[in-house]
């Protein structure tokens, strides 16, 4: 692992999602409602605001976004409509476009948008329905299933989903685009031959990278695992004591992942994951 740091001002206020690209830093503010400012990596040019709570007639507290390229994702909410909108942002244009109208999403979720990929459900009654949208040429493939599904996220090559927000899920459910088969993914059991559970993930190439605490009775205060879904064996990343936590997991692009990880004394720090495909 290595964790690159780079201090750059950006004007007081209160801070949630911060996500960047090679060449743009994009974060949500809460001084006026929500709002997505952007600004250069490299500090050439002050914050701008892309998009607002009011532009938007919102009905959300906050929009979660993520950037693919040179475009920024997030789902909203419009006051009076409803289900969910997904929108895309060009920030070298300057075009807002909505993409999807009626996602079945809880509020608050992650869009994923990896590889020209935007990965959704639709809810109809007990049926759930995966879309994988070529945001290209405009083509779906559907995937209809009864397993409940909450924040779907996928790079092409496989789709990670959680079943509920429960605070000790422990079923995440995988599909493999390639063998066009779904497959729950059973966690291992942590050091006291206990139940362990998933806090959030992300997927790299056909890895899903899992955030994992053991029971409360575990003196690991959490691990980073990596789950291969051709081999169906997990390699674990890294590790924290009962004194540190492993925090949210960020799907920063395809081939990128990282993690918060707070340790004792109120060291905080920053993993970054990698998956390179031609030392495999």
């Amino acid at each position: 692992f290595e964790c690159k740091t780079k201090d750059i001002a950006v004007h007081e206020g209160i801070y949630f999602d911060m996500v960047c690209n090679e060449n743009t830093l994009i974060w949500e503010d809460y001084d006026e409602g929500w709002r997505l400012q952007a600004m250069p990596l490299d500090g050439s040019a002050s914050p701008e605001i892309i998009a607002s709570k009011s532009d938007m007639d919102s009905d959300l507290w906050t929009v979660t976004p993520v950037i693919d390229g040179n475009k920024v994702f997030w789902y909203d909410s419009k006051v009076g409509e409803e289900g969910f909108s997904a929108y895309e942002y060009d920030l070298a244009s300057g075009l807002l476009a909505k993409l999807r109208e009626g996602v079945w999403v809880t509020p608050y979720a992650h869009i994923s948008v990896m590889n020209r990929m935007l990965a959704s459900c639709e809810k109809e009654e007990d049926l759930y329905r995966l879309r994988f949208q070529n945001m290209d040429t405009g083509d779906s493939f559907l995937l209809e299933t009864t397993v409940p599904v909450l924040n779907p996220n996928s790079n092409g090559r496989v789709c990670a989903w959680r079943t509920s927000y429960d605070s000790y899920d422990a079923r995440l459910y995988v599909y493999d685009h390639k063998a066009g088969t779904v497959e729950w993914i059973e966690l291992p059991k942590d050091e006291l031959g206990k139940e362990g559970y998933f806090f959030s993930y992300a997927v790299l190439d056909r890895m899903v990278i899992v955030n994992y605490r053991g029971s409360s009775l575990s003196r690991v205060g959490g691990r980073l695992l990596c789950y291969d879904i051709e081999t169906k064996t997990y390699t674990e990343l890294a590790s924290v004591d009962k004194n540190g936590t492993f925090m949210y997991t960020f799907q920063d692009s395809e081939s990128r992942v990282s993690l918060e990880m707070s340790l004792e004394q109120g060291d905080f720090r920053v993993l970054e994951v990698f998956y390179d495909s031609e030392r495999d």
